[in-house]
């Protein structure tokens, strides 16, 4: 199970549970800055962000399909559609 390894996570600051029981969790350190996603169950699914798309992720909520992360260094709420379905 990926969600509890030891050393998965250098700074998880924020989580947040999608109406599937899917487990989203932020990870602030500058060597990860992405959020990653694990089934109910604890098994990774996937993981995003990076420096590229975050400077420090610190909060994630879960929305009608969609994943809001703040930033706390850009100072903005970045939004994701995480389906495409309608």
């Amino acid at each position: 199970m990926a969600f509890v390894q030891p050393n998965k996570f250098y700074n998880p600051t924020g989580s947040c549970i999608d109406g599937s029981g899917n487990i989203f969790v932020a990870d602030s350190d500058p060597r990860k800055d992405s959020v990653f996603k694990f089934s109910a169950y604890g098994d990774e699914l996937q993981s995003f962000g990076g420096s590229k798309v975050f400077s420090k992720p610190v909060a994630v909520a879960f929305s009608d399909k969609t994943l809001y992360v703040l930033d706390a260094i850009q100072n903005k709420i970045l939004r994701f559609r995480l389906s495409t379905d309608n």
